[in-house]
């Protein structure tokens, strides 16, 4: 096997003592970035997007399972220490990490020395969640079309993605 390329069989397995590093990681990643001083509008971590560090390293050294669980566990163990990310995020917060892992996990079982794996699945996440988002929102909108313009439709959605 070519020292570039690396196999499904490259991932190993996630033991109690690495999941439990991982979430702990997973954990105090988020906090830390918390924990700068900030005046944004926003918090900061909307900016640096602390949770996707670990889950992306869990999902290149031990696959997209664990990767997943990482991703999906870490925000709720942030929201329960620090209050954020805010709860009503938290939902689309997991379908953007789900999305990550799964983009992740291909680009980096196709190309594990692709120094873009990371961003790349980040920008492609975020397209599938706003897309998902704007399907939802034109489906619970639908039936008031006739008693809206369509502005008001587009400046819900453009509204809700920006909450993203």
């Amino acid at each position: 096997m070519n020292s570039t390329a690396r196999s499904a069989s490259f991932h190993k397995t996630v033991g109690w003592r690495e999941g439990a590093v991982l979430v702990v990681v997973a954990w105090l990643v988020p906090f830390l970035v918390h924990l700068i001083p900030w005046g944004g509008a926003r918090p900061l971590g909307v900016y640096v997007l602390p949770v996707f560090w670990t889950t992306f390293l869990a999902v290149y050294f031990y696959g997209a399972l664990p990767g997943l669980a990482i991703g999906l566990v870490a925000p709720l163990v942030n929201i329960v220490f620090t209050g954020l990310p805010a709860l009503r995020m938290a939902g689309n917060m997991g379908l953007e990490v789900a999305f990550f892992v799964g983009t992740a996990a291909l680009l980096a079982g196709r190309w594990p020395a692709f120094w873009l794996t990371a961003p790349l699945a980040w920008v492609a996440a975020k397209a599938l969640a706003i897309a998902v988002l704007a399907h939802r929102v034109l489906l619970s909108t639908e039936a008031h079309l006739d008693r809206r313009t369509a502005a008001s439709v587009i400046s819900d959605v453009v509204a809700r993605v920006k909450a993203i």
